[in-house]
């Protein structure tokens, strides 16, 4: 199934001694610290990852660069569902300074995971026992509104596996209210706006800056709006982070 092996593919490398949290605990935005991180797979002789860097809290870092190239792998470290090989990553606000938390980030990536159930119960993934209130404020966030009042039973619309019923942009931003509702302070994005035309990643783009307010995001895209809308851009080449450079201030 779509969703089975997507899941399957977000756990299978994340190693069993990993913090978990059922739900977030910071309540202020995020910073992130890599200090000295390496990260190689096993079996490879060299470095996947080779990175030095800070991502203040509240702002958007866009990390460009090739296939291949690292992208994801870096934001699996920082979600903590890898560990690195070297090095040390820390999560920290004004008064906690820790290792990443398994689940205390918000994930959205490019393979929207959407099951065989409601729309309602879909969003409600991110948060099950969420009222319905703060479904709607969900909603709302990530501009799913007018899609939801042109779905023939609204939130009660049911959905087929792997987002049978609505467009592919639709899908990504069912994801988006899925994180919101999670109520995550940190959001880490994998090419969010991968596949879609230039007026569906213009709506997405609009959506993260709505849900994510006062967050901290890092997003990995070949996407130029997409990095445009980010306070810095990191370049990475063969697993080196360089080249850090404010783009936009917001």
């Amino acid at each position: 199934m779509i969703a089975a092996g997507a899941i399957r593919d977000i756990v299978k490398d994340t190693p069993a001694e990993v913090t978990r949290a059922a739900r977030p605990q910071l309540t202020e935005p995020v910073g992130v610290s890599l200090t000295a991180v390496r990260f190689r797979h096993d079996g490879a002789d060299h470095d996947t990852i080779n990175a030095d860097a800070d991502f203040a809290p509240g702002t958007w870092t866009a990390i460009t660069g090739a296939s291949g190239s690292g992208k994801s792998t870096l934001l699996s470290l920082i979600a903590g569902l890898r560990r690195p090989s070297a090095g040390a990553v820390r999560w920290q606000t004004s008064s906690v300074r820790q290792a990443p938390v398994l689940g205390g980030s918000a994930w959205v990536g490019q393979q929207t995971v959407l099951l065989d159930a409601t729309v309602r119960d879909n969003i409600r993934l991110g948060r099950p026992e969420a009222t319905e209130q703060q479904i709607r404020r969900a909603v709302d966030a990530a501009g799913l509104s007018a899609v939801i009042e042109g779905l023939p039973e609204g939130l009660n619309t049911r959905l087929g596996e792997g987002g049978l019923g609505v467009s592919t942009g639709e899908a990504r931003r069912i994801a988006i209210a899925r994180a919101f509702l999670r109520g995550a302070r940190l959001w880490l994005l994998d090419e969010p706006t991968a596949h879609l035309d230039a007026d569906s990643e213009r709506e997405i783009v609009e959506a993260l800056r709505r849900a994510t307010d006062g967050c901290t995001v890092v997003i990995a895209t070949h996407s130029f709006p997409l990095a445009a809308a980010a306070d810095t851009v990191l370049a990475i080449d063969d697993g080196l982070l360089h080249d850090a450079r404010p783009v936009n201030a917001r």
